[in-house]
């Protein structure tokens, strides 16, 4: 796998050292976006309910995941999109074969490096395409890679060089590209736009994953794994718990692979995600 890593960086170095500035990702409120899961065999629907300020002072897109029922918030900066609270995600003016940041953990480091800078031909246009590809270094090495096109967003989003998530289509400032199935416009019920949690990273895992959540005021908060049968297989965090943003390891290397689902309860909130152990 290395291997295939360094003749792909070896031909988009070819291609383009760098990509120039100016990249828009979108972030207007309404943008929406449909993928369609290979691993469930689904649509899922990604919507910018609105532009908050959070508790950093800066201005955050506030996103939301339809079929996990889940928020995260980014905003980008210049080339750079950050996701709260602040923490880098990409960089659109670095040389392909560039660590765009490394994070470590306890028994395992993340890298996310720039393999790939080109064009694409997608919805009938040519546009500018980076992709990052992450690489967690533990027992059980995983990897994940994110495409990420100019002015339309993330495109696709492969698990082990496999296309697991694909852009199907998009409506980005009123403007629709490929198809649009269903998009929920009902969302009066959802929770409080400071209390999220966003996927899991990574996500396909192996052995462990970080979960992250936010809790937008003092709650007793309740982070509970389930198999897929609905029986707990794990408890991670019971009590109470100042606003504020938390990250917690789920170590999953005695559970068999399969789907799992994290259930974070908050006051009166309740939020879920759907995670894949790959074994």
């Amino acid at each position: 796998m290395k291997c295939a890593l360094i003749f792909i960086i070896a031909v988009s170095a070819a291609c383009a050292s760098a990509q120039q500035s100016n990249v828009v990702y979108p972030l207007g409120v309404g943008d929406k976006w449909e993928y369609w899961l290979t691993w469930g065999a689904f649509h899922d629907h990604t919507v910018v309910l609105g532009d908050t300020i959070m508790s950093d002072g800066l201005h955050y897109a506030h996103i939301f995941e339809d079929s996990h029922l889940t928020s995260r918030f980014e905003r980008q900066s210049g080339d750079s999109v950050f996701e709260y609270p602040s923490s880098l995600k990409y960089v659109f003016s670095n040389s392909v074969g560039d660590t765009i940041w490394t994070r470590s953990a306890p028994a395992e480091t993340t890298d996310c490096i720039l393999v790939l800078a080109d064009t694409t031909s997608i919805f009938g246009r040519e546009l500018r395409r980076w992709r990052f590809w992450m690489y967690r270094r533990n027992a059980y090495d995983a990897e994940q890679s994110y495409d990420i096109v100019d002015s339309l967003g993330m495109a696709e989003q492969r698990a082990a060089m496999t296309s697991t998530i694909a852009l199907t289509g998009a409506i980005i400032d009123g403007i629709q590209y490929g198809s649009i199935t269903d998009v929920r416009s009902d969302r009066s019920n959802l929770p409080d736009k400071s209390f999220s949690l966003p996927q899991n990273f990574p996500n396909p895992f192996n052995l462990s994953t970080i979960i992250r959540y936010t809790l937008p005021s003092h709650s007793h908060v309740a982070l509970t794994v389930f198999n897929i049968l609905g029986a707990q297989v794990a408890g991670l965090v019971d009590g109470v718990q100042p606003a504020g943003s938390y990250d917690v390891r789920f170590d999953a290397s005695t559970l068999p692979g399969g789907v799992y689902v994290v259930r974070l309860n908050a006051g009166t909130f309740t939020l879920s995600n759907r995670m894949i152990l790959v074994k």
